[in-house]
């Protein structure tokens, strides 16, 4: 991508933006080989470091390194299939899915004890972040799992498919959960897509299992209802529960900001219980530039595009590379 000489925007001190001539953009999908291309000097920047490296990054940061390690508000959840007929169109299914799975085994193991376990959209501090709301699945319960399991007419198990990116993030989230729903009985059976693919596979609801991560967007109603509304169109997972459809539209006309935040509590409530999308927790950010490069800053979605940083507001401190 090349720079454009005549674009409007410019810095606090009136000096045109972006700086750098160009941005050369390599898709490098494993997060180990990112790094590796970093510490040789093969990028300058690096999108996402492996989780594994951060706890020896944090303890001794290496010389040639910028690292930027932070909480993010990316949000991580499995979406469960309800539309075709199979054995998560029972409740009790649903719920011992969500039973069997330990919230905090699943992201310490992703992120190395970088994120904390939740159970909705957004993140704590933002400004629809509920506090107190109870969430049923809060710990991983084999037996309860398997309680529910026998009381759906499921005591030999069940075989479930995943839709699966093939990218480290995604297929190591997708082998905790293998792993752990095993122990309940609920064998997971993986298709793993690139991303165009997987996208197209997310639409025609073929599926049980889907995992991903989106980012949050500054009202509700473009996540919540978007999402989650029966006839949405994002709506992945079939979920329809009329009282949720109902607090939807009835919120989309209050202006009462009480009132209406009320209404997606008693939402979220009701979608955590009904086991059809499981909220794990939000996604740090863990990205690294080379010393040269600098204020190469993401925003906290990990943006590289947007108003105040990322790649438009980054400069080589020699003028040509960050070597």
């Amino acid at each position: 991508m090349v720079r454009h000489d005549q674009y409007w925007k410019k810095d606090k001190n009136g000096n045109k933006l972006p700086y750098v001539d160009a941005v050369i953009v390599k898709p490098l999908k494993d997060a180990t080989t990112r790094f590796l291309a970093l510490k040789s000097g093969d990028i300058d920047w690096n999108y996402g470091l492996p989780f594994d490296q951060i706890p020896q990054i944090k303890k001794k940061t290496p010389d040639w390194m910028t690292p930027q390690i932070r909480r993010g508000s990316r949000w991580i959840f499995m979406q469960l299939q309800q539309k075709h007929k199979g054995p998560l169109q029972d409740k009790r299914v649903r719920q011992a899915v969500a039973y069997a799975l330990d919230k905090k085994e699943i992201l310490d193991g992703l992120t190395w004890g970088l994120a904390s376990p939740e159970n909705q959209i957004y993140p704590p501090g933002q400004k629809w972040y509920f506090k107190n709301v109870p969430d049923p699945y809060a710990k991983g319960n084999v037996k309860k799992a398997k309680q529910l399991m026998a009381e759906a007419g499921y005591t030999d198990g069940i075989e479930l498919t995943m839709i699966i990116r093939n990218q480290t993030f995604h297929l190591n989230f997708g082998t905790l959960v293998q792993a752990q729903l095993k122990k309940a009985g609920i064998k997971v059976k993986f298709r793993v897509l690139d991303y165009a693919a997987h996208r197209k596979a997310a639409r025609k609801k073929n599926w049980d299992l889907n995992l991903g991560n989106y980012s949050f967007l500054p009202d509700p109603d473009w996540r919540y209802r978007t999402q989650l509304e029966s006839r949405a169109s994002a709506n992945f997972g079939s979920y329809k529960n009329k009282k949720v459809d109902k607090l939807f539209k009835k919120s989309r006309g209050e202006t009462d900001p009480k009132k209406r935040r009320a209404m997606y509590r008693e939402a979220l409530q009701l979608i955590n219980e009904d086991g059809v999308i499981l909220f794990f927790g939000h996604l740090p950010l863990a990205k690294a530039s080379r010393k040269g490069l600098k204020n190469f800053v993401t925003n906290c979605q990990g943006d590289t595009r947007w108003a105040y940083g990322g790649a438009s507001h980054a400069w080589f401190e020699n003028g040509k590379d960050s070597k």
